[in-house]
């Protein structure tokens, strides 16, 4: 018989749990508010926009105590196409800059409009 140390059998990173209960939280403050805010605008005749972003930010999680997830301004940067080497990275092999291109052009269009 060989005895194993438990580290040897602690999970690395989040859990799976950690980020689906993170990403109920966020939903809940955040999208079901919006949504009720873009509902009642469009029921009042006023325009209404909305748009979420799910970006896996990598190795900042790890710098946090807890799941810190895509968070409110996370986008910014990419947006602005301003230190897109800072989500490279975070978040190595994703394609920053088609991202950075589709989100600037989103807000681009919508501020036009």
């Amino acid at each position: 018989n060989q005895v194993y140390k438990v580290e040897e059998y602690q999970p690395i990173g989040s859990f799976p749990y950690q980020e689906l209960l993170a990403r109920a939280i966020r939903d809940f403050a955040f999208h079901c508010s919006n949504r009720r805010a873009a509902t009642a605008w469009h029921k009042a005749g006023l325009p209404a926009y909305v748009y979420s972003l799910d970006f896996n930010l990598g190795k900042i999680d790890k710098l946090a105590p807890f799941h810190l997830g895509d968070f409110h301004s996370s986008d910014i940067l990419l947006v602005f196409k301003t230190f897109l080497w800072v989500y490279e990275l975070l978040s190595p092999g994703t394609n920053i800059q088609g991202l950075s291109d589709i989100i600037s052009c989103q807000w681009t269009s919508f501020a036009y409009s």
